[in-house]
């Protein structure tokens, strides 16, 4: 049975739809089915500027806005976000293959967990600090452009659009390709909110076009960056040579540290399941499990029963545990990376190439575990960004340090084990951000990078200060 299939052919700027004047296309495919699903018209560079100026124009006004009228602008944005929680469910669900389940209780959730969680920042941040008889003023930043990758198609642009609106800056964002369902709907959800025309603006298109004439219009004072590291540091290297603020979010190859003491199964268990819930596509995924030399058998047959028994197979299902990866370029990508680690002559403890039985249509790839490969080994330290574990044993806890701080990436990293030993470990490590003991994300706290993880926080109150310029106030002493 063929599938309509979506033609997104209209840019959101100046708080109307208009129509793309670009030239190229793109067409997505359902990751589930292999059937196409939309066709999305890229803008051009007119399109780019169209948006920049609308930006630009509403800029002076909106940096003028008063901390409870921009609370009002996020509340409204909550409340046009539930009315349409329904269709972003299906459009995550259709697009990147997430899981219903998934997509029900946190892809589209994680929204209004961002519009709540922002609120609560805005509320409380202190624009304005006395140092004697001399005032410091936070100020907007400017206009603020957003480039978004498509693996968090909802919570990727809600932690980053929220707070420039936050901070009283325009903003224009570019989502990625590859999300153009969710990105059209956002939008949609922006202009339902009723924000001033000009505040957030949308222009669909490709990196090479749209997103290098946005990231070097001069009228653009700050980007924040979600992607590669390659891109990343092309986008940081033009825009520190035209001055302008920078944020960038980037790889990762989280470590997940098993301590002598913890309790081994409990904790293999949890790390595949960091890893499998977005089926691998989560910078901040535990790719690296790091557990007592002496139990690395044991280990190894924990991981191998989560892979193989994890539900794989139709998104829609109820019982599905992980989807299909977002797409046929990524799913290759993940595949040669497979292939690498084979090649290296890793031990596969489980999964491998391919698709799993029953599953050849779609983007459907292999849960795959491997273990005993040297540290500098390709798949050790690079990114495979899907449902790929590589194992490693260490001696002592000091060596379990080493192996973990050993990568060029530093975003995430966990401990599990006894608390007091845990918050040590955590303490020594090079990452942007330690979970202790299975402690979730919380959206109050700064999350960033170390090293070729990227450059600078989003969220809590760090996050907020990305999109704001101090401002001294100096006035004479009092006689």
């Amino acid at each position: 049975m063929s599938t309509a299939i979506n033609r997104y052919t209209r840019h959101y700027i100046n708080g109307q739809w208009v129509e793309s004047t670009g030239a190229e296309s793109f067409e997505s495919f359902n990751p589930a089915t292999g059937q196409p699903l939309s066709h999305t018209r890229f803008g051009s560079e007119a399109d780019a500027d169209a948006a920049v100026q609308a930006a630009q124009t509403a800029q002076a006004a909106l940096a003028l806005t008063t901390r409870q009228e921009r609370l009002d602008m996020l509340q409204r944005i909550a409340a046009s976000y539930s009315k349409h929680q329904a269709a972003l469910v299906d459009a995550v669900q259709q697009s990147l293959g997430a899981p219903r389940m998934l997509c029900e209780r946190l892809q589209v959730p994680a929204g209004l967990m961002q519009v709540q969680a922002w609120s609560r920042v805005l509320a409380d941040f202190p624009f304005e600090e006395q140092r004697g008889p001399h005032l410091l003023l936070q100020q907007p930043v400017g206009v603020s452009l957003c480039i978004t990758s498509w693996n968090w198609p909802l919570n990727g642009p809600m932690g980053v659009l929220l707070p420039a609106l936050a901070a009283g800056c325009a903003t224009v964002w570019k989502p990625s390709e590859h999300a153009s369902a969710t990105a059209v709907l956002l939008a949609q959800v922006m202009h339902d909110a009723g924000l001033p025309p000009g505040a957030f603006n949308m222009v669909l298109g490709n990196g090479h076009v749209v997103g290098r004439r946005l990231v070097g219009d001069p009228a653009v004072a700050m980007v924040s960056f979600t992607g590669s590291v390659a891109a990343g540091n092309a986008i940081g290297q033009a825009s520190v040579a035209q001055s302008k603020r920078v944020v960038l979010e980037l790889g990762g190859k989280s470590p997940f540290i098993v301590l002598p003491d913890a309790d081994l199964p409990a904790a293999v268990k949890a790390c595949m399941t960091g890893l499998l819930r977005n089926s691998g596509q989560s910078c901040n995924a535990p790719a690296r499990l790091l557990v007592p030399r002496e139990r690395l058998a044991e280990a190894e047959a924990v991981a191998a029963a989560v892979a193989n028994h994890l539900v794989i197979g139709d998104p829609a299902e109820p019982g599905t545990q992980m989807g299909p990866l977002g797409n046929e370029m990524h799913y290759q990508t993940v595949q040669r990376f497979i292939e690498h680690g084979l090649r290296d002559g890793a031990h596969l403890v489980a999964g491998g190439t391919g698709h799993p039985q029953g599953l050849e249509a779609g983007c459907y790839a292999r849960p795959t575990v491997f273990s005993r490969v040297p540290d500098d080994a390709f798949i050790v330290q690079e990114e495979a960004f899907g449902p790929v574990l590589v194992i490693q044993d260490y001696g002592d806890v000091d060596e379990a340090v080493e192996l973990a701080n050993r990568s060029e990436f530093g975003l995430s990293a966990y401990v599990v084990g006894g608390a007091e030993q845990a918050r040590q470990v955590a303490r020594r490590l090079q990452a942007g951000m330690v979970h202790i003991n299975g402690a979730e994300m919380d959206l109050g706290m700064p999350f960033g990078g170390v090293k070729h993880s990227g450059l600078g926080r989003k969220f809590g109150p760090e996050g907020l200060k990305a999109y704001l310029e101090p401002q001294s106030i100096l006035v004479p002493a009092a006689a």
